[in-house]
């Protein structure tokens, strides 16, 4: 049964697809010129598909919103990770971007090890 793929398979294209946003800035993700990029769709997709909650966080230069996934153990075992974070960044007064998707994973060792024996 996959439960946990499509959440893999959006953070493999939002790793394939990051980038060095400013060259002079170690900011590092997919830039999103529309709305409509398929990148954009793509995470919209999962936010619905694992019922995400979308945390904004505004501030004076922009806002990030942010979306927080734990699987658990059964999660490294299709998605690869137990838990991970997704990230758009707005970008003001930028006429190329709208802002850019950043994401992180972390899997913790006694998740690592049950994923492990599921198998043994």
């Amino acid at each position: 049964m996959s439960v946990y793929k499509e959440m893999g398979f959006a953070i493999r294209e939002i790793e394939n697809k990051s980038k060095q946003i400013f060259p002079d800035a170690a900011d590092f993700g997919v830039p999103v010129k529309s709305f409509d990029d398929p990148i954009f769709k793509l995470i919209m997709g999962v936010k619905e598909q694992y019922n995400l909650k979308l945390n904004t966080y505004t501030y004076a230069t922009g806002s990030t919103q942010t979306l927080e996934f734990d699987g658990g153990w059964p999660a490294v075992i299709e998605a690869g990770f137990e838990k991970a974070t997704i990230q758009y960044i707005t970008t003001r007064n930028n006429k190329e971007m709208k802002g850019y998707i950043t994401f992180n994973t972390y899997t913790s060792e006694a998740a690592k090890r049950k994923a492990a024996n599921y198998y043994a």
